[in-house]
């Protein structure tokens, strides 16, 4: 079998084996985050990742809009603090009840290779869904190469000097990612007009569920941050902010509609 109809079953069957062994393990583990992201990312999906808002979507809203895109397929991961959930929303048996603010892995894999180029635009269209209630409309899908995850925008503007932030938990845990996306999100949000940039070991973050595949960083090790643009001088709290998200206390930063910035 060749053409669309076979990237398809490709596709299916392995986003099936994979979800076959995501069953036989214990969801509460570690590194079953980073597993999967590997396993998804060699089948050829995306991920963007988002915070859901204070009030989520009903799932027969969000599926609905999600519906109107044909020759993608969602994989959907909620990396809470006590298991990790896998969610495919065409299948209703899936479906958990979303909590507020709690951060979520979109993952967009291509099933007809007619679509290849638009999966970035696809995943700007449901952060918007998500993050502002705006339905999706084909009509501004646009075609380009695929991005990564999370991508600074431009800015113009002073830099700050950089500033190394410790990793005091003994592992990197998806917690600490978590909690770093939520730190950023809120920033960016706050701050349109500043970029907030992570670097490891000299080479730029953009995806940072990447720091998992990055011979997965242990305790001692140091992220850099610099932020560019005008005004803004807090960057004590800003880097307090960070060292708890990369230490073993970063459970109070994720909880439920806390915000940093205001």
């Amino acid at each position: 079998m060749t053409g669309p109809l076979a990237a398809r079953s490709d596709l299916e069957a392995g986003t099936a084996g994979l979800f076959s062994w995501f069953s036989t393990q214990d969801p509460s583990q570690m590194g079953l985050l980073p597993s999967l992201d590997a396993g998804l990312a060699d089948l050829g999906y995306l991920c963007r990742s988002v915070n859901l808002k204070a009030e989520p979507q009903k799932w027969e809203v969000f599926w609905g809009e999600l519906k109107k895109f044909t020759g993608f397929k969602f994989i959907l991961l909620l990396p809470r603090p006590e298991h990790l959930v896998w969610i495919e929303p065409g299948r209703i048996e899936t479906r958990t009840p979303l909590k507020p603010f709690e951060l979520l892995l979109i993952y967009i894999g291509v099933a007809d290779p007619q679509a290849v180029g638009y999966e970035t635009s696809v995943l700007s269209q449901i952060t918007s869904l998500i993050r502002q209630g705006s339905p999706i409309s084909l009509d501004r899908l646009t075609s380009e190469p695929a991005a990564p995850n999370w991508t600074p925008k431009t800015r113009q503007g002073p830099k700050s000097p950089i500033y190394s932030i410790e990793l005091s938990n003994n592992l990197l845990h998806h917690g600490n990612v978590e909690a770093l996306t939520k730190i950023i999100t809120d920033f960016e949000e706050t701050f349109p007009l500043l970029e907030l940039k992570l670097y490891f070991e000299g080479e730029l973050v953009e995806d940072l569920f990447s720091l998992f595949g990055w011979t997965r960083l242990k305790k001692g090790d140091h992220l850099e941050v610099q932020i560019e643009g005008p005004g803004f001088y807090d960057l004590a709290h800003l880097r307090g902010l960070l060292g708890r998200a990369l230490s073993p206390a970063f459970q109070a930063l994720i909880l439920p509609g806390r915000r940093f910035f205001i």
